[in-house]
């Protein structure tokens, strides 16, 4: 799937391993994720749904469930969930990333930085967490904080692989957006395991108009979201 980008076989696979074990809370989420990634947001939730009702404490299933709402847009009830979540597991990194993007997306810019300053206390070198934190953080109006996150990131790749795909995420968040594209290329050419997720992600709605974007990522051939709904950055909606 990741690699082939054949999202008709990929399918037909998710749904052969649910018909197998239909009571496999992570065939449900992994196939939510799935259906999210490809432009089919609330089948997403519905699965996600499915899957938390098969595992009511664990912590993926929980977590998918708030992720998938974030992919629908409904951003309220994504945070009720990802909030519940951390009652369970308050160090859960990525719960609170996702609060970040939420807060970003309902436009409490503030509360963005918040939460992704708690992320980084969490796991502050994960380079997945470095890069979407820099742009939540650049998108909200910190750039001088998403400029120190996207140089840890760029230290980062001169000693090891770092994906292209969240140095783009850093980028995007200062509004640098050649180098952003720059990236999102290098990730398309090396079939990264991002790639796919990032033509729906609501993220990115700030370059979703960018004729590049399109040129790009409709090669994936997946379904990309109508504008309703799209986030604004703190500098647009002060404009």
């Amino acid at each position: 799937m990741v690699f082939d980008w054949d999202w008709n076989a990929a399918e037909r696979e998710f749904l052969i391993g649910i018909s197998l074990n239909p009571n496999s809370s992570d065939a449900h989420a992994y196939y939510a994720q799935f259906l999210c990634a490809v432009g089919r947001p609330d089948e997403g939730v519905a699965e996600a749904e499915a899957a938390q009702r098969l595992d009511p404490l664990g912590v993926w299933a929980y977590f998918i469930l708030g992720w998938a709402l974030f992919r629908a847009r409904r951003h309220n009830e994504s945070n009720k969930r990802l909030r519940a979540l951390l009652e369970l597991y308050p160090h859960f990194a990525y719960a609170h990333l996702f609060l970040a993007e939420n807060h970003l997306s309902n436009a409490a810019y503030d509360e963005a930085t918040a939460a992704c300053r708690t992320v980084l206390r969490i796991l502050p070198e994960d380079q997945l967490l470095l890069g979407l934190t820099a742009c939540v953080s650049g998108l909200s109006g910190e750039r001088d904080e998403a400029r120190i996150l996207q140089g840890k990131l760029q230290t980062l790749a001169r000693s090891r692989y770092v994906c292209p795909g969240h140095l783009a995420a850093a980028h995007l968040g200062l509004a640098e957006l050649d180098s952003a594209f720059e990236c999102w290329e290098a990730m398309y050419r090396n079939r990264s395991a991002l790639a796919w997720v990032v033509p729906t992600d609501p993220l990115y709605d700030s370059v979703r108009d960018d004729v590049r974007f399109g040129e790009l990522f409709d090669q994936l051939r997946i379904r990309r979201p109508a504008p309703e709904g799209f986030l604004r950055t703190r500098a647009e909606a002060a404009s």
